[in-house]
């Protein structure tokens, strides 16, 4: 997706060269780590201006401001500021917490990660650092250098590297497999199934590799034999529950219909209702509803997932909705959220009536604000390419609001990766997503379980800048 200051620079409004207001700076070194990526994300959105600053920082001031001067560069995404990641992760005389934050940062955004796997390899000066790389790697988009990990890590790899590169595989499209007892291992071969190649699994095996991981993993693993309208009568669907959404894909087709809907009932609340519904819009099932009826995140979820397969089937649902949505915009919604997926839902039903709110919103709104209505006004005048752009755009709104598979992964990968990474620090202990599993992801550390660097590298994955490399 588009960057924010990629599209700053659309509207040329990019500052001139400046140093950072000192309060956004004192917030680099702020106890909480979530505070820290916040700040981080503030100096990227300065631009181009803030580079000079930035260059003369780096290298200087405590670890953690270290780090998220690391994260302000990648999010910058400049050439000076690459140079930045890039000397960063060159490989030193032992493990270093900064070389494996910047190892992460290079795999997920620099522009020349993981094409040549043996260079990118003797980077890391350990198992820990490598799977850092690897990790990263899952975020980026482009074509790896996969031959090359694999003539690297087959021979002596350990199972977290094993499995970071059998997940690189399938977010490729290629066919992966790993055997194991470790967490991580297990950990795979349940999320896998979710993406497309690998092979589902019984519900048996789903039970067995699911011992001792988080429950919802083996819930949303794809089963053999397929369960039926009536089975999915006698469980539980609340809560993550919801997970059991995926089902859809083993239900006889005749069926599914039905299926979506008696779920539709049951299942309301996100985020498995935007799986639901997403879900449904991947196997384009009819999506229609009353007219009067509200708004809501999980329906555009799925709208926009169906209009990755058949626009205008996805158009024709949206058209059933537009007078909700005018509604919402025309003031009758304070939630920012919900005024934006009401304008979402203009763009996609393309209604030439309601081209002058989108004028009027371009002109009067922020700078923000604007960068993010450009390519809604681009569909909703249908002149935003319908090739590779606008899938691009249909794809990356539909897992902003978690929508079907895609969004489950963009919600349990980063965990399962975190896992791999930080289990048993004091961070995965204080992290309600990650605690309790510690036993099952033993893994090699490099520094002092208590040591912050943890803190900083969950908290980013677990951010928006951070998912796998999917569709």
């Amino acid at each position: 997706m588009m960057g924010y200051i990629t599209l700053l620079c659309w509207f040329g409004i990019l500052l001139p060269q400046q140093d950072p207001d000192a309060a956004l700076i004192r917030k680099l070194d702020a106890v909480e780590p979530g505070t820290r990526l916040a700040a981080a994300e503030d100096l990227a959105k300065l631009g181009p201006a803030v580079e000079k600053w930035l260059h003369k920082k780096v290298g200087s001031g405590s670890a953690s401001r270290q780090r998220s001067l690391l994260l302000t560069a990648a999010l910058l995404a400049t050439e000076d500021s690459w140079e930045i990641i890039e000397k960063e992760a060159r490989r030193g005389r032992r493990p270093e917490a900064s070389r494996a934050y910047a190892l992460m940062l290079y795999g997920a955004f620099h522009p020349e990660a993981g094409k040549v796997a043996a260079k990118d390899w003797r980077r890391g000066n350990s198992d820990f650092e490598c799977s850092c790389l690897l990790a990263g790697l899952l975020a980026r988009k482009g074509s790896l250098d996969l031959d090359g990990f694999h003539a690297i890590v087959d021979r002596k790899g350990t199972d977290r590297q094993k499995s970071l590169l059998a997940m690189l595989d399938c977010v490729h499209g290629r066919i992966a497999s790993v055997s194991g007892e470790a967490g991580m291992v297990r950990g795979f071969q349940l999320l896998s199934t979710l993406i497309y190649g690998p092979q589902a699994v019984s519900a048996l095996t789903a039970s067995d590799l699911g011992k001792g991981l988080p429950e919802i993993w083996a819930m949303a693993a794809l089963r053999q034999p397929g369960r039926d309208l009536n089975a999915l009568k006698g469980m539980p669907l609340g809560g993550e529950s919801g997970a059991v959404c995926f089902a859809l894909r083993e239900i006889e087709m005749d069926q599914r219909q039905a299926a979506f809907n008696f779920m539709n009932q049951r299942i309301t609340s996100d985020p498995a209702a935007s799986w639901l519904w997403g879900e449904a819009g991947d196997l384009g099932l009819d999506l229609r509803r009353a007219v009067d009826a509200k708004l809501t995140a999980s329906e555009m979820a799925g709208l926009l997932r169906l209009a990755l397969r058949n626009f205008d089937s996805a158009e024709e649902f949206a058209k059933l909705r537009v007078l909700a949505a005018r509604a919402a915009l025309a003031g009758r919604a304070d939630d920012p959220k919900e005024r934006w997926q009401a304008a979402l839902m203009l763009a996609l039903a393309g209604d030439v009536e309601d081209h002058p709110w989108f004028k009027q919103a371009l002109e009067n709104g922020t700078a923000e604000g604007r960068s993010k209505l450009q390519p809604l006004w681009l569909l909703a005048s249908r002149k935003l390419d319908p090739g590779v752009a606008r899938s691009q755009w249909l794809s990356n709104w539909s897992r902003d609001l978690g929508a079907g598979s895609v969004g489950f992964l963009d919600r349990e990968g980063p965990r399962w990766v975190a896992l791999s990474l930080v289990s048993g620090t004091l961070a995965a202990r204080e992290s309600e997503n990650l605690q309790g599993f510690e036993e099952h992801f033993e893994n090699k550390l490099d520094h002092s379980l208590t040591d912050e660097f943890y803190a900083d590298l969950a908290t980013f994955l677990a951010s928006s800048h951070y998912r796998f490399h999917l569709r």
